[in-house]
């Protein structure tokens, strides 16, 4: 085995307006603690489920998500990546701009 660290059905808290709500969302498996994997057996994967994966990076805060459709012929996937993340060079650009 890879021995790849995962945690399978994590919740994730749902929060809107800084209050914790009583719904949460269950990613299937969360790896290296950094990566949401969202599984299906579906036709194909769909606007909604892509629409799920971008609510659990949101509640999250993690950078990525995977979301493995297992039901086609071959393996159907697509990688999210976290739009929330700040961009370094923005970062490093306000940061010059305070020292100066």
């Amino acid at each position: 085995m890879r021995e790849i660290p995962f945690e399978r059905e994590r919740l994730l808290p749902v929060r809107y307006k800084g209050c914790l709500l009583a719904p949460t969302y269950r990613a299937d498996f969360i790896c290296y603690d950094d990566i949401i994997v969202e599984t299906k057996a579906v036709e194909t994967i769909a606007g909604i489920h892509v629409a799920q994966a971008i609510n659990y990076l949101k509640a999250s805060g993690m950078p990525r998500a995977l979301l493995i459709n297992f039901a086609t012929r071959s393996l159907q996937y697509q990688r999210l990546v976290s739009q929330l993340q700040p961009n370094l060079t923005s970062q490093l650009t306000q940061k010059s701009a305070q020292s100066a």
